[in-house]
């Protein structure tokens, strides 16, 4: 007896079958198209099936193909348990995913031969789409009970007032997108023209060297960066910490550097000298999208806004990764610009970082470095934040 290969058919080809067979008769369409009489009738049976199975993204081969799981109830009462234990922020791990089937099992049954395997967790973490992922967020257990869906809309609630207040400052003095500007202090390290960056070297070398500048690798400026929303960029600016006793404002390389004897970070005495020197030209109304940093909100910023014709609008604490064009698209790209810049000037420049006194020497390279990156990023980046900062669309639906 001659023995013919098995055939296998897609659902949609089945479909068109069983429409065939309705339309005019099972023996007309085992006929017409060479086909077993008894299988046409059962695939005519199992219409049901078929037409589900042909909404489907992928096309199975077969209908019902595959094991059918055994505990499918009890699969799906250990669904909703991993789903409660990550909604309380608990980890599940396949240890206990195992251990709970197999009391689940035992319960009903206690001389079942069911073990949980390996293979039952793969098929069961593929059913559910499942899989084991790292952390990228660990909170403590009392601020677990505050994160839950009133948090959610209590954000959503503050995005809301602050895009209504924007908007409606926009209106009401008819700001164009050209005065609509947001600024932000950024950290940057000077040793990041060697830190985290990779390099080809030979294979099986024990030891991969970078150079990097001397004097004190951990030291760092603040970057004050500002940009409108039609992708206009401000000249940057930058803070240092300075060894002098007293303030003092430089212009190195076209670029404003704020000489700061306590700290590199920003205040509120470089914030308003900021926008005098920045912001004193424009005679129409501005709105100038600010953080909650403390030397944004006292009340010598609010005195300077207030003569120079800017409307300031504050976002809500904890909420800048949403709300502020900087931190959404533009800091990011600056930075990997900055990078590049550093390593740039730091080969082509490396007289300029010898001796003690870094930071002044420093200062050469620095600001071309800055310069050169802020030029580089592009409008379109720009635009982009303010479009996702300042749109209607709830980031949390």
């Amino acid at each position: 007896m001659n023995s013919k290969p098995r055939k296998s058919y897609t659902a949609s080809y089945k479909r068109h079958i069983i429409d065939y067979a309705q339309t005019f008769s099972i023996k007309d369409a085992s006929q017409r198209f060479t086909l077993d009489h008894s299988m046409v009738y059962r695939w005519v049976q199992s219409r049901d099936k078929i037409e589900a199975q042909c909404h489907k993204k992928k096309t199975c081969r077969r209908i019902g193909s595959g094991r059918t799981p055994h505990y499918e109830h009890l699969e799906v009462n250990l669904l909703h348990w991993i789903l409660s234990q990550r909604s309380s922020f608990l980890s599940v791990s396949h240890e206990d995913i195992q251990k709970r089937m197999l009391q689940m099992v035992r319960s009903i049954e206690p001389n079942s031969t069911f073990k949980a395997s390996q293979g039952w967790l793969k098929g069961f973490l593929n059913r559910y789409k499942l899989s084991m992922r790292k952390p990228t967020n660990t909170i403590t257990k009392k601020a677990a009970v505050a994160v839950g869906q009133s948090s959610i809309n209590v954000d959503a609630e503050k995005m809301a007032e602050f895009r209504t207040y924007v908007n409606e400052a926009v209106v009401k003095y008819q700001i164009p997108d050209s005065n609509i500007l947001n600024v932000d202090q950024t950290p940057v390290w000077l040793n990041m023209a060697s830190s985290g960056l990779k390099t080809i070297d030979s294979k099986g070398a024990k030891k991969v060297t970078m150079l990097r500048p001397e004097g004190n690798p951990r030291e760092k400026v603040s970057i004050i960066l500002a940009c409108s929303r039609n992708g206009k960029k401000l000249p940057p600016a930058i803070v240092v910490k300075s060894g002098r006793q007293k303030p003092r404002l430089r212009l190195v390389n076209g670029v404003l550097v704020f000489m700061n004897p306590a700290t590199s970070m920003c205040n509120s005495r470089i914030m308003t000298q900021w926008m005098q020197i920045m912001m004193s030209d424009t005679k129409s109304k501005c709105l100038l999208i600010l953080d909650s940093f403390s030397g944004h909100l006292t009340t010598e910023v609010a005195d300077t806004c207030k003569s120079l014709n800017i409307v300031r609008a504050v976002i809500p604490g904890g909420m800048t990764s949403q709300l502020q064009p900087l931190d959404i698209s533009v800091n990011r790209s600056f930075k990997s610009k900055m990078r590049k810049s550093f390593q740039f000037e730091f080969e082509r420049r490396a007289d300029f970082i010898q001796g003690r006194t870094a930071m002044e020497q420093n200062l050469q390279w620095i600001t071309l470095a800055t310069r050169r990156a802020w030029n580089a990023v592009d409008a379109s980046t720009i635009k982009a934040g303010f479009h996702r900062a300042l749109s209607e669309i709830n980031p949390f639906i």
